[in-house]
């Protein structure tokens, strides 16, 4: 009787609570001043020009929009703890979120929600948007056009419209994600128990969604191949249509098609009905365990295999055939330069059915030829579809040369003097006054090839006329002898090493560029070093690229146990003997003066890149010199003790 009272008292408690908070709300009441929590509004305009955008926020929503008074501002509606850092490095602007809350900061519930707002007047056709958000959603309406968008949430959700020139990779753990009117070269989504919707989308190559329990809804799609995966969520296709094939695997979840169609459907799904209609006939080929089956008796047209397990297969009859196809608005693109590939952007094409009907489908849904235009003068462009085809004309001419840059410097740029330039890996622009560029890695001269003195020293490249430089370090010739201080920058066996620390005889390196980029362990997840198959390319593959007295000086050392922790979970890095290895989170802060000091680039390359630490859980400084804790893939700065004696 005592534990019926106590259940009653403690129902009447909590009925009563709701009532004050919903008289409270009621009357207008403003329950986030009941908050610590200080809050504010701080705008920043950019007026420095850049090609790529870089954003990653904690809790904070994003939306990305075109600007409407010409400029590139940023509005940061944030708590006074968790400010947003804005600013241009590289040709970047970059958006960070600087977290300075104590434990007992979180207890309060009663936050505001925050928010980032940025807007781009102009398009960035080469450049790259990048959007890392934990629990905040993240909205996106492209200005005009990116090169490449990767968006990744933990719990929010994704919309996106624009156009990308590139591939737009969006990927949420619980948010939904929804497409409307965008424009791609190709789309990766991936959802773990959110859903995907996407509506009036062209891509120009693939499309593809998976979901783990989600629901894929997905309308009025033109590409190459679809391709979607998922668990126990149903998906829905109409007017999905595909120059290629479908590739769709689900789990216990139904499939519907609504007028859709492709050169040839693989459809598999263990419990899941498949039901609806394609535009063309097919020829079927279908299995099932225990479900109905009922599908067109036709034997033309391109492949169709259904295999479900105990899913019925029911697929509407074809009334019609396909007998036209007519262009009814034009390609934004009719000239072209030699070596260029056709352009069907804007091009619109219908489908003439034998009961005066009609279709209209996107371009991409259609096969065409050429691939490329290999000459100058009037060609024609063929677009084909279901055994029709309709052409229409274009012109080419040749491009004129332009000029050079350097596109990657080569592999090693630290000499002595006396050395003789080494060219292997130097890539080098060829430019065209169409704007295209192709890569070269011969055919040029390049100059000094022996280096006389010490010093900074540009190495000059030359093709066709037309000449761009590189730098080289040059220092004074020694003799086996090694002398080195902290901070200096060396050249030993193929790569350039910065100087972290002496002892004595000997001195810890650490490569100045990631010199490759790898998972630690696998893509998907970590492991102790002991264990990991990048401490085994470090101490095969990759040590083998020294030679023999080389690899003399390369000391063996004693790596000691690490034992970390992560939301209460250990993780012990046993002790291991290496002569090549990656620095820890301690090391890195205590080798380092500053997160400016962490940053690094790859070898050849001009954009700061994540390189990896030696981490059971996963750890890696990320572009920013900021410590990520969960980083299971990046560039890899080996560190070694090496001997300074002869």
């Amino acid at each position: 009787m005592k534990k019926i009272w106590i259940l009653i008292g403690v129902i009447l408690l909590l009925l009563g609570l709701a009532l004050f908070a919903g008289a409270y709300a009621a009357s207008g009441f403003d329950f986030s001043k009941l908050t610590s929590a200080q809050y504010e509004t701080n705008r920043y305009t950019m007026e420095e020009s850049f090609e790529r955008v870089d954003i990653d926020v904690k809790t904070a929503d994003v939306f990305l929009k075109p600007s409407q008074d010409g400029l590139v501002t940023v509005v940061c509606e944030e708590e006074s703890k968790v400010r947003h850092q804005v600013y241009m490095e590289n040709g970047t602007l970059y958006i960070r979120a600087q977290d300075e809350r104590k434990w007992y900061d979180y207890l309060s519930f009663f936050s505001r929600p925050t928010s980032v707002t940025i807007c781009l007047p102009m398009e960035l056709p080469g450049g790259k948007l990048s959007v890392s958000s934990g629990t905040g959603d993240v909205s996106v309406t492209a200005p005009s056009s990116f090169g490449t968008v990767e968006v990744k949430t933990g719990t929010g959700g994704i919309s996106f419209t624009g156009k990308v020139q590139g591939v737009l990779n969006l990927t949420t753990n619980t948010g939904d994600i929804e497409l409307h009117d965008i424009r791609v070269g190709g789309a990766v989504l991936i959802v773990g128990t959110g859903r995907i919707t996407a509506a009036s989308v062209v891509s120009r190559q693939f499309f593809g969604a998976e979901t783990a329990t989600g629901r894929i809804t997905i309308r009025d799609l033109s590409c190459q191949e679809f391709y979607t995966t998922g668990g126990t969520g149903d998906l829905k296709l109409t007017n999905v249509i595909a120059s290629g094939g479908f590739k769709i695997e689900r789990g216990t979840g139904d499939i519907e098609f609504d007028q859709c169609d492709a050169s040839h459907i693989q459809v598999r799904t263990s419990t899941g009905d498949v039901t609806g209609s394609f535009l063309t006939a097919k020829q079927f080929s279908v299995q099932t365990s225990a479900g109905k089956v009922r599908i067109p008796e036709t034997h033309v047209g391109g492949t169709c295999e259904i295999t479900t397990g105990t899913g019925d297969i029911l697929i509407d009859a074809v009334p019609k055939t396909p007998v036209r196809m007519v262009i009814t608005a034009p390609a934004e693109k009719t000239h072209y330069f030699v070596g260029e590939t056709p352009n069907l952007a804007g091009l619109e094409v219908v489908v003439l059915f034998d009961d005066e009907s009609a279709h209209k489908i996107w371009s991409y849904s259609c096969q065409w030829a050429p691939e490329r235009f290999e000459e100058a003068g009037e060609q024609v462009v063929t677009l084909s579809y279901a055994g029709l085809e309709v052409k229409y004309p274009v012109s080419g001419t040749e491009p004129a040369f332009d000029g050079i840059s350097v596109n990657s410097d080569p592999s090693k740029t630290v000499y002595h003097v006396g050395d003789s330039l080494d060219p292997e890996g130097l890539e080098v622009y060829v430019h065209y006054d169409d704007g295209t560029a192709k890569t070269v890695t011969d055919g040029f001269t390049v100059g000094p090839r022996t280096f006389e003195k010490a010093g900074r020293t540009e190495v000059t490249v030359t093709y066709e006329g037309k000449t761009a430089v590189f730098e080289a370090a040059v220092n004074e010739k020694q003799g086996n002898d090694l002398t080195v201080k902290t901070g200096d920058v060396l050249s030993f066996g193929p790569y350039e090493w910065r100087v972290l620390d002496t002892d004595g005889s000997k001195a810890l390196l650490i490569t100045e560029h990631a010199v490759a980029e790898m998972a630690y362990h696998w893509y998907d997840r970590a492991a102790a070093w002991a264990e990991c198959r990048l401490r085994e390319w470090l101490n095969g593959e990759f040590l083998n690229e020294f030679t023999e007295e080389e690899r003399n000086r390369i000391l063996t050392v004693s790596i000691p146990f690490l034992l970390e922790t992560d939301r209460g979970e250990a993780f012990g890095n046993p002790p291991t003997q290496d002569r090549v290895f990656l620095l820890s989170e301690e090391e890195v802060e205590a080798y380092f003066r500053d997160k400016a000091d962490r940053r690094c680039t790859r070898i050849g390359r001009t954009e700061f890149t994540d390189w990896l630490l030696r981490s059971a859980r996963g750890q890696g400084v990320r572009s920013d010199g900021f410590i990520d804790p969960y980083t299971l893939s990046g560039g890899v700065r080996p560190a070694v003790w090496i001997n300074l004696g002869s």
